[in-house]
């Protein structure tokens, strides 16, 4: 079997049940859904942990979080991911594209297996200038005649810095009708970062003579949620305001009263996802156009999901918002789309419908490199694990406003997952709670039993101190604030 290009897409925050491959009500993935039908679809797929780190760290390095449990204080031992084993014994040229700080910082290791990262100087600047009035706050009067813009300019010059918020009118439309005018690193008002990493990839892509390993995260779905025009469908102007004026996550345990304001938000979410959806679509047309596509294995996915309020299954007095903070499916079920070369053996088209788990995409990649079956490359022998590590939002408890127990979230949770008659049962642990959840599919899931915890205690835990190494030094200063600017501070 020739040689296959190795594509790897993940699609950051993007949890299954917003998604059109998942039989979400909203065309948030129309493209996806028509590659799915084409493709093999996993469509009981989980990430391995609930944010980015963690989940990498497993994605990369073929090992559960359960053992690795790594934090911001550690670091990946060199030559142990697969992408190393790609460029330093299979001779790959390899790549990332990505502004993920997580994955571009040398700080966590990583970035170790990439010739080159193109990204890193990303930056999402919400407005031109921040300190001024900005789209954002702004709120037309659908009875007042004149146009939409001049409503804007009139309420700039009602401001203190008039200019400046006129500029960042110009600026902000300008971004939404041609991404492509202002420099690529620039980004202000709106998010087209799925644009600038595509760009970039099938620039880098075209200039390669050999086999060839791409890691491509795109971070548009991601907090703050902020989608083009074109894409912004079901959220608009009302709810920007309600986004740009949000407290913070953990303010919503505080203040009930606005509650409301999270799931408002998610319609800005399901923009952001459908902006995905698009960029996506035209990298795998460019790849298919220039032959290139049949030659590739493509693995579409996510690295963990995104809550919007939604009731604990485990722990009913707990809402999950954001991502970091326990085991819900809203943050574990992902999708999996895999497209393996023409040339594979093992080939179908299907939907796989047992538990799965991204754990595996190193064994799959070394799979078909070395000429094996692609049959069901993400499905373990034994149980899918799941299991939650915190970042420092959580480890501080100076985060939390007042009234907010961050106790109750630091608790040690994992999740085990076993394919059942016609759906998945998770079996879950967070802290001494326990409960068992059917999950026929992304849209119908309920909880059983307060659990039986049997499968959780019978897992064996594999010492990975040769992986990972403890290695506080601290993080930049312009890494920290892309933390900041992601909601990880």
């Amino acid at each position: 079997m020739p040689t296959p290009n190795i594509l790897v897409v993940v699609m950051d925050s993007v949890r299954a049940m917003n998604t059109s491959v998942h039989g979400y009500e909203r065309e948030t993935t129309p493209f996806l859904r028509d590659f799915a039908a084409d493709s093999v679809c996993y469509t009981q797929a989980r990430a391995p942990g609930t944010w980015s780190l963690p989940s990498h760290t497993s994605m990369f390095t073929n090992r559960h979080v359960t053992d690795h449990r790594i934090t911001e204080d550690d670091y990946i031992q060199p030559g142990n991911t697969v992408w190393e084993w790609l460029r330093d014994t299979q001779e790959y040229a390899t790549a990332a594209f990505t502004s993920n700080p997580y994955i571009t910082s040398d700080k966590f290791g990583l970035n170790a297996g990439f010739d080159s990262v193109v990204g890193a100087d990303f930056t999402l600047d919400k407005h031109l200038f921040n300190d001024a009035y900005c789209p954002d706050k702004f709120v037309p009067d659908p009875e007042c005649r004149m146009p939409t813009d001049l409503q804007y300019v009139r309420e700039c010059f009602r401001q203190p810095d008039s200019l400046r918020s006129v500029l960042n009118g110009v600026a902000h439309t300008v971004k939404n009708a041609d991404p492509g005018v202002l420099p690529g690193s620039v980004r202000f008002g709106v998010n087209n970062e799925a644009t600038y990493h595509v760009n970039n990839f099938l620039e880098w892509q075209s200039g390669q003579d050999g086999p060839w390993a791409a890691f491509i995260n795109l971070m548009d779905a991601h907090t703050p949620y902020l989608p083009q025009s074109r894409f912004d469908k079901w959220g608009g102007t009302g709810v920007k305001r309600i986004q740009a004026d949000w407290p913070g996550d953990w303010h919503y345990f505080a203040d009930e009263g606005i509650q409301w304001q999270r799931q408002a938000i998610e319609h800005l979410y399901d923009g952001c996802i459908r902006q995905v959806d698009q960029a996506i679509e035209r990298l795998i047309h460019a790849l298919r156009e220039e032959s290139e596509l049949g030659g590739t294995f493509c693995v579409v996915t996510s690295d963990h999901g995104e809550g919007f309020g939604e009731r604990s299954r485990i722990r009913p007095a707990i809402h999950t918002v954001g991502h970091g903070r326990g085991l819900a499916e809203e943050l574990l079920h992902v999708p999996l789309i895999i497209s393996t070369p023409d040339s594979a053996p093992g080939i179908s088209v299907e939907r796989q419908e047992q538990a799965a788990t991204l754990t595996l995409l190193p064994t799959a990649i070394k799979t078909l490199v070395d000429g094996g079956s692609a049959g069901a490359l993400f499905v373990p022998e034994d149980q899918v694990v799941a299991a939650a590590t915190y970042d420092k939002k959580v480890q501080n408890s100076d985060n939390a406003p007042t009234g907010v127990n961050i106790d109750m979230f630091r608790d040690r949770a994992t999740a085990v997952y076993e394919t059942a008659d016609g759906h998945v049962e998770k079996y879950v642990r967070w802290g001494s709670d326990t409960a068992t959840v059917r999950i026929d599919n992304a849209q119908q899931l309920m909880r059983i039993s307060e659990g039986d915890a049997g499968a959780i205690d019978q897992l064996e835990f594999e010492s990975v101190e040769w992986l990972i190494e403890d290695r506080d030094a601290g993080i930049d200063a312009e890494t920290e604030e892309r933390l900041k600017q992601l909601g990880y501070r």
